[in-house]
């Protein structure tokens, strides 16, 4: 059976290949028994990321009346859930940290972008991501990864091969935004067209359109990878450099728009069309598909009624309240939806669910436990109607790392009525209305209500303790 979860990242290569690692130690255990209900072959996870793709830009959502066709994501949610209120952090690298540990930037000291020559080190290669954890499991997963890395800085030892030394058994991509390179010579123009592409740690240009070759990786390796396998597969699209896509991919484009809003909605639609290719080749009877994008749509994206001054980079709702759908022989009710209060940590347990493996397990080299800030997706999936956790928390700081003097620092507390704000500039707090997907006005600008008062004393109250305990790397009660 196989979970796809949208984050796309391809290439090829064997186990031999990799390079040593920082992987759990295997314990000894009693075998865990399958899951009950399932078919009889392994279970695979495919994990499908994009790039900038807010709730606005996809029309199973519903969220914005000029939403650019997207027919195959439609599809994927009319047999799946689609989850309304998910949430990963507001920026790239925070959300790939978040999804593939299961924690908190706090926690991995990865709260904004990884820049190049300026951060020490990036995601720090003591974390556990999904494919060590899976090394826990009683069988033997093929773990790959494909498409945009983002976690590493280029003086970080064996740049090239970080994600290899994360716990993948193969990786191919961009280790970075396609614009981004090593080799550039004088004259030489990065592009979505011709771009770096590193496989197992060996980078050179390549002129095929990067969500095309992206998905010609998945397709590649999902045809050949032994079961059970988890491929993490993270699209470039829709990140700038804003360019046109091939017009084969754009169906119905009479001529090339020339607004970046215009060509923001052509790579949404090229993407959606190569997802179709990736989809139309799952079998879901035994695949788990799940789509989710690391932030909102960019600022020169977002169409009216829609604020581009709550986008990507914030903390309103715009900039990381993200699409996320699951589909595959886990869900009990194809086109389903659920109001559950979701966040990419979630994925790191729910496939770690699916694997049988036990997160008291999962444990650094040096035997202690790693607090994990996910829950499994999978009761959500057998019954959507379920509230799931209470509040949820997002953060944005600067600098990366950990126990360090913040120059920046943004967070977030949700339930499901009310939304409290955090910064240096002091508090917002929002009221979420039915029928509307963004947060409206900012009630401290007025006088609250006593209700409105009573949510923002007891959102505040949990807000700080929360923050304490993921600095500290402690538990964070639900």
């Amino acid at each position: 059976m196989v979970m796809l979860l949208w984050l796309l990242a391809c290439g090829g290569g064997t186990q031999s290949e990799r390079p040593p690692r920082s992987t759990p130690e295997r314990a000894e255990r009693t075998p865990k028994p399958k899951p009950a209900g399932l078919g009889e072959r392994p279970e695979n996870v495919l994990i499908v990321l994009a790039d900038d793709l807010g709730t606005d830009k996809v029309g199973a959502y519903g969220a914005h009346p000029d939403a650019p066709p997207t027919p195959h994501i439609d599809a994927l949610a009319a047999r799946g859930v689609r989850f309304d209120h998910a949430y990963s952090t507001p920026a790239c690298s925070p959300t790939r940290a978040a999804l593939l540990t299961g924690r908190q930037g706090r926690r991995t000291g990865v709260g904004s972008v990884v820049f190049q020559r300026r951060d020490p080190e990036g995601l720090p290669r003591s974390e556990v991501l999904i494919p060590e954890m899976l090394s826990l499991a009683t069988q033997d997963w093929s773990t790959v990864a494909l498409g945009k890395w983002h976690l590493a800085v280029e003086e970080h030892p064996d740049y090239e091969r970080d994600a290899l030394r994360q716990g993948f058994d193969h990786y191919a991509g961009a280790l970075n935004n396609v614009t981004t390179t090593r080799k550039r010579k004088d004259g030489d123009k990065a592009s979505y067209q011709r771009w770096e592409k590193t496989v197992d740690g060996k980078t050179d240009w390549t002129t095929v359109y990067a969500t095309t070759d992206t998905v010609n990786d998945a397709l590649a390796k999902i045809a050949e990878l032994p079961e059970p396998w988890f491929v993490y597969m993270a699209l470039n699209a829709i990140h700038e450099p804003f360019e046109v896509p091939p017009a084969k991919l754009v169906p119905g484009m009479k001529r090339p728009p020339k607004s970046e809003r215009g060509i923001v909605d052509a790579m949404v639609q090229a993407t959606d069309t190569e997802l179709g290719r990736l989809f139309e080749a799952v079998d879901f009877d035994d695949t788990t598909v799940v789509f989710v994008s690391d932030n909102g749509t960019t600022e020169v994206g977002i169409a009216p009624p829609w604020d581009p001054d709550r986008s990507k980079l914030t903390l309103y709702d715009g900039g990381c309240r993200v699409p996320f759908v699951v589909a595959g022989p886990r869900v009990a009710r194809p086109g389903s939806s659920s109001d559950a209060l979701v966040h990419v940590v979630d994925l790191f347990p729910t496939v770690a669910d699916i694997a049988g493996v036990a997160l008291a397990d999962v444990k650094r080299p040096d035997g202690t436990q790693v607090p994990i800030d996910g829950q499994s997706l999978l009761p959500l999936l057998a019954r959507p109607e379920d509230p799931g956790r209470a509040v949820m928390y997002v953060d944005k700081f600067q600098p990366n790392g950990r126990g360090l003097k913040r120059t920046l620092d943004r967070r977030m507390i949700r339930d499901r009525e009310y939304k409290l704000i955090r910064t240096s500039k002091g508090d917002e707090l929002f009221a979420y209305a039915a029928g509307r997907w963004d947060e409206g006005p900012n009630l401290l600008q007025g006088t609250l209500t006593a209700e409105q008062q009573a949510a923002y004393d007891s959102l505040s109250a949990r807000l700080e303790p929360i923050t304490r305990r993921l600095e500290r790397d402690g538990a964070v009660p639900d």
